[in-house]
């Protein structure tokens, strides 16, 4: 009985300890009247851990990542809108994945619809949890949503 007790104890404090990971997520297109006249909602997201906020951007410098470090929900892509968390995680298992990870999103492969903040924040909450989190699919809705809307537009399928 001692046993069970202290092997839930166990399990418990396994399962409430680490640090948050969360998605920030940021509506991009206020104020964009094209973007507002086909109603096309386009969304910025990054993840937070340990009160530092991390995303994927651009920059042109050759092997160099485009990711980058903001103050939680300060980012100026857009409008912050809200946050999900997305579970807990101790610092070495993120600092270990996040290293690695971030060496794969060079800036100068960044690409608005292909490869983009969205991507990113998709591929490292993957990695960190090690399956498809269900929030996942709130993070690329809106790149594959841009992407449709701007084929409809120019007459294109994507199937």
């Amino acid at each position: 009985m001692i046993l069970l007790f202290v092997l839930g104890i166990n399990f418990f404090l396994k399962m409430t300890s680490g640090i948050d990971v969360k998605i920030n997520i940021y509506r991009i297109n206020e104020g964009n009247l094209l973007f507002n006249i086909f109603g096309i909602k386009a969304y910025h997201t990054s993840l937070e851990f340990d009160n530092i906020e991390y995303a994927f951007g651009k920059n042109d410098i050759p092997y160099e990542t485009g990711v980058y470090e903001s103050e939680p929900k300060q980012d100026n892509h857009g409008i912050y809108v809200k946050s999900i968390i997305l579970g807990k995680i101790d610092r070495r298992m993120f600092y270990e994945t996040f290293n690695k990870l971030k060496q794969k999103f060079l800036g100068k492969n960044y690409n608005f619809l292909l490869n983009n903040c969205n991507h990113f924040t998709f591929t490292l909450s993957c990695y960190l949890f090690k399956k498809e989190n269900n929030n996942n699919n709130l993070i690329n809705k809106s790149s594959f949503e841009i992407m449709n809307q701007v084929n409809i537009l120019l007459g294109r399928n994507w199937e």
